[in-house]
């Protein structure tokens, strides 16, 4: 992981990239390839009943600063992660994640730490680690250190703090509370908690979305999270703003 220097502060954070397939596959390898470094991570996203291609494990392949310990998909449901754990592996990737939400099955959300440890032991099995991608509702909730304490990989989902204030205080500050939180639970997860700003939605008060998440960046990046990760939609893919708001992040803080 490369180390900058930015008024007079060092960081050493990681990117954790986001790959979709709601655009090319090439663009996003040539996104990578031109920023992301040895200590970021490269997580493709999928969408309910996507499966990975050949072309996209080539495309994540491509991406050889990154070690392929350090790549791996993410799935919105248990049944997906025991599916595709194998993939994973035979694509010489490391880790799988596991994306539980309101759009996961309702079977899957009816107990979140059974679920959790039945996709634990899809990567066990399959010699990965897991990535924990809960939503913002059950992070919050009571079993936020029961998960921490089954996974490999932590990350927040933060962005609904975002447009809460114009300082972005709110998100830095639940943002350091959960990284504590999730350390004591699972020392282990040091190094490996990361969190997210948005593109799709969320301005404060008088600023662009563009501008409230490079704020939110600027003001919880140097805490003690350990990473970063950027959602984005196809408009701000398009108009350049995600390439912007990486580029901020990687040449400052990872």
């Amino acid at each position: 992981m490369l180390v900058f220097s930015f008024a007079s502060i060092a960081f050493a954070d990681s990117t954790r990239m986001i790959w979709t397939t709601t655009r090319s596959t090439g663009a996003q390898r040539d996104l990578a390839k031109s920023l992301l470094d040895s200590g970021d991570v490269i997580i493709f996203h999928y969408g309910q009943g996507q499966d990975p291609t050949q072309s996209q494990i080539d495309a994540l392949k491509a991406v050889t600063a990154v070690p392929d310990n350090r790549k791996g998909f993410e799935f919105f449901s248990l049944a997906e992660i025991k599916e595709h754990a194998q993939t994973v592996a035979n694509a010489g990737f490391g880790i799988i994640a596991y994306d539980l939400e309101g759009v996961s099955p309702s079977e899957d959300r009816a107990n979140v730490v059974a679920s959790f440890t039945a996709a634990k032991q899809a990567a066990d099995a399959a010699g990965l680690e897991l990535m924990a991608v809960p939503s913002n509702a059950i992070d919050r909730g009571q079993y936020a250190d029961d998960i921490a304490k089954l996974v490999d990989w932590y990350h927040l989902q933060s962005q609904p703090y975002q447009d809460d204030d114009t300082t972005c205080t709110k998100m830095k500050n639940w943002v350091v509370n959960r990284v504590s939180f999730l350390e004591n639970a699972n020392p282990a997860l040091a190094n490996k908690i990361t969190y997210q700003v948005t593109l799709s939605q969320g301005a404060a008060s008088g600023k662009t979305i563009y501008q409230t998440a490079r704020d939110c960046i600027q003001a919880t990046s140097p805490t003690s999270v350990d990473g970063n990760s950027i959602w984005w939609n196809a408009a701000s893919f398009d108009n350049g703003d995600y390439r912007r708001l990486l580029t901020y992040h990687e040449t400052r803080y990872s």
